[in-house]
């Protein structure tokens, strides 16, 4: 431990170095990259953890969701409106629009009657902003979606039929809260005044409309007490229900699943980033095995010469691990552009501690780990070494080689039941990834052995 805290020791390791920034630099990106995929996707799905906390009511619409497949019984809306002091209603179903200046052309559309008050929390995004108000003055006023727009060259002010009723486009609808750009890709939503869905003819037997009645409930309310509430009208009544908490933990177990697979790609990304960085130092210390026998003949210690290469290998670790780490913090900032058809929620993001100190805490981890086995084989040059007109890495022999792969075979499955749901999933994906890389390496010894025997002289 002295010698590794010793001035000449890192002066000679910074010299060293000198001679093959280029190559050090190659090494090194090998790790940073690997690095800046975990803390990227680790930094982001903290952000948007965050995200549904704050917007949970916002996703939902409001503190409570009923909903059915048939009408709501005035039972239930009367007794949830003890507890609220705000309730809007929403109708939805699958039918035809049809826009007579586009060639009379008919499209799939999901209509939606919504009264005034929709949503509860959250805004409409529309364009222009004030298209919302139209739909309660009376005009017979529509909010179609924007991929209308593109697929008819629909304009602001021209009509569209649905059933019997006729309606002008106030104007496009770009969000609504709690719902993705891609839900509206099969069908895409149109807005109506709630008074106006019955007059257009559509509704009648055989109807598969969704009835929905938000709520907002007063400040304070007993969140115990109102589920088991909403559990005996959906019991008495046949009715469905959904809060905020329901919302919220829907959504996060959603995103969590995507999270940790993406994760564990990450993770892979990362482990052959080490697997890279483990060959190249094996590469780099195989040429520098005349010089550390060299310096045990001018009065080096075992532990200066090897220390040397561990302070290379843990400095590589550390820059590659705070510059992997920089540039996932960067990175995340044009994940949500990536991902925003498929999320509910606007994602603010945030820089995250805990994963820098991870990419930080990984990099150099996974660096000395894949380092360890050919700085223990150095260790064992002697200074009669310096005298062989070659010495081969391979035969040097270390009884701590299979301590460390079981280590590093630890890490990859801790790693993987971190990252999955359950320990049968984890246990799962671990074993598959050690599994291929077991079987790489099988193909990777039958690859050197078939080579030696065909070309000798290698």
């Amino acid at each position: 431990m002295k010698a590794f805290f010793s001035k000449w020791c890192w002066q000679m390791a910074w010299r060293d170095s000198r001679a093959h920034r280029g190559r050090l630099f190659l090494f090194l990106s090998c790790i940073c990259l690997g690095v800046a995929a975990l803390v990227a996707l680790r930094a982001f799905g903290s952000s948007v953890r965050d995200g549904i906390v704050e917007q949970s009511r916002s996703l939902l619409g409001g503190d409570v969701l009923v909903k059915s497949r048939q009408p709501i019984p005035k039972e239930v809306v009367k007794s949830v409106d003890e507890l609220a002091v705000q309730g809007v209603q929403e109708w939805r179903f699958a039918t035809m629009g049809k826009f007579p200046n586009s060639d009379n052309a008919s499209r799939l559309i999901q209509l939606r009657g919504v009264e005034k008050g929709f949503p509860l929390y959250g805004e409409i995004g529309t364009l222009p902003v004030e298209a919302p108000a139209k739909l309660r003055d009376g005009s017979k006023s529509a909010l179609i979606d924007e991929s209308l727009v593109f697929q008819f060259g629909i304009k602001v002010g021209d009509p569209v039929v649905l059933g019997e009723q006729t309606f002008t486009v106030a104007g496009y609808l770009k969000s609504l809260p709690g719902e993705s750009f891609i839900i509206s890709e099969l069908a895409p939503r149109i807005l109506i005044d709630f008074k106006d869905i019955e007059s257009t003819g559509l509704i009648g037997f055989g109807s598969r409309v969704r009835y929905r009645h938000y709520f907002k409930l007063n400040e304070g309310f007993d969140k115990v007490a109102l589920k088991y509430q909403m559990d005996d009208l959906q019991t008495e009544h046949g009715i469905r229900y959904e809060t905020t908490e329901d919302r919220q933990e829907a959504i996060d177990k959603t995103l969590s699943n995507l999270f940790h697979f993406l994760n564990l790609v990450a993770f892979i990304a990362l482990l052959l980033g080490g697997i890279g960085i483990g060959s190249a130092i094996r590469v780099h210390i195989s040429s520098k095995l005349q010089n550390a026998a060299i310096l045990r003949c001018v009065g080096a210690s075992k532990s200066q010469s090897i220390n040397i290469y561990v302070i290379q290998s843990l400095m590589m670790g550390l820059v590659g691990g705070i510059a992997g780490s920089t540039l996932g913090l960067i990175l995340q900032e044009f994940i949500p552009a990536l991902l925003n058809s498929f999320l509910p929620l606007q994602v603010e993001t945030r820089f995250s501690w805990e994963a820098l100190g991870l990419g930080i805490g990984a990099g150099v981890v996974i660096t000395l780990l894949f380092s360890l086995t050919p700085l223990l084989k150095l260790n064992k040059m002697t200074a009669a070494d310096s005298l062989r007109s070659s010495v081969n890495i391979d035969h040097i022999k270390t009884p701590w080689e299979w301590p460390i792969k079981l280590i590093l075979a630890s890490l990859v499955m801790g790693f993987s039941i971190m990252s999955a749901n359950t320990l049968k999933i984890g246990v799962a994906l671990g074993g598959g990834m050690l599994g291929s890389l077991l079987f790489l390496v099988f193909l990777a010894w039958v690859l050197m052995n078939v080579v030696r025997r065909t070309v000798p002289d290698l």
